[in-house]
């Protein structure tokens, strides 16, 4: 004959006291990595008219901002879903001549020194069948790289939408501002990198 299992009120206590820890524990870790890795879908106009949906994931530092990023996408010219990642903020996705052009955006010191202080701020890569490759940044067709399309000052996906970025973009302090262009001004972001360089007593650039 089977014995019932009865619980004395102290066993059942503990294990009420247990539930709560692991459960408080969870929550603080999912709101760590949550906190940490903050992602969401963002909407991208191509150049050629697409609307491109970008699935945005990136490292956020408080006291720091973004130090990774992995935008991950699907497009015919690439044969489906793949993921670019990169220590920077995202700048530009776009296609010409069924080639896949990305840009990414170092406005920090470590950033910018890892990507041998590029001369514009701002590195390129080209698909090319299996990886992205980086490419130098005039390399990239004048008409994609003449104006922004992804969001770099976004934190946790506000203002992604393509009816937002019409309405307004990133100012030089890093903030979202109405009204604000999306043209990219080299000779602003040259003078950026230089003064970049100039900190680090440097004046070797990267293209």
């Amino acid at each position: 004959m089977k014995k019932n299992l009865t619980l004395t009120p102290f066993v059942k206590s503990h294990i009420r006291w247990a539930i709560l820890i692991f459960a408080t524990v969870g929550s603080l870790g999912w709101w760590y990595y949550d906190h940490r890795f903050p992602s969401w879908d963002e909407e991208v106009m191509l150049s050629d008219g697409r609307t491109l949906i970008v699935h945005r994931k990136q490292e956020f530092v408080e006291g720091y901002g973004v130090r990774r990023t992995w935008l991950t996408f699907s497009l015919p010219e690439m044969g489906g879903k793949r993921t670019w990642t990169q220590w920077m903020y995202p700048a530009i996705v776009d296609v010409m001549d069924g080639k896949v052009y990305m840009v990414g955006y170092t406005p920090g010191v470590k950033q910018f020194s890892i990507y041998v202080n590029p001369r514009y701020l701002l590195v390129a890569y080209q698909w090319d069948g299996k990886d992205f490759v980086r490419i130098p940044f005039l390399n990239v067709p004048e008409k994609i790289r003449q104006k922004w399309n992804v969001l770099p000052c976004s934190k946790r996906g506000e203002n992604t939408s393509w009816q937002a970025k019409t309405h307004g973009w990133c100012s030089d302090l890093g903030a979202y501002v109405a009204g604000e262009t999306r043209l990219m001004n080299l000779t602003k972001m040259q003078a950026g990198s230089k003064f970049l360089a100039d900190l680090g007593n440097n004046s070797i650039f990267s293209e």
